[in-house]
């Protein structure tokens, strides 16, 4: 994983912040709306795609995760173990030349 720096603020902080800036209260329920779809679309995705076109899904979308985040991570994130992942990584590499 990367460096990460992580910001907080109280929570009387934040009803401050609201009170005084209109605009953030809709940008974060857009936000939290954007990322309630992402979610469901990663949920619906584990039903209805095998694991092959989850991992295809991930490489299209997202490419650069596939450098900046361990492999065993990935599996996680795509419901599959290291191995099926590894195993899934090495057909599509032969079929797709990716």
């Amino acid at each position: 994983m990367e460096p990460t720096e992580l910001y907080f603020i109280t929570e009387q902080d934040a009803a401050q912040i609201y009170r005084e800036n209109e605009g953030i209260v809709e940008y974060l329920r857009e936000f939290a709306m954007e990322r309630f779809d992402a979610y469901m679309v990663l949920f619906l995705s584990r039903i209805r795609d095998s694991p092959e076109q989850r991992y295809l899904n991930l490489v299209k979308q997202q490419p650069d995760i596939l450098t900046r985040v361990p492999q065993h991570y990935i599996a996680s994130y795509l419901g599959i173990t290291p191995v099926s992942l590894s195993r899934i990584r090495n057909r599509v590499w032969k079929e797709h030349k990716l």
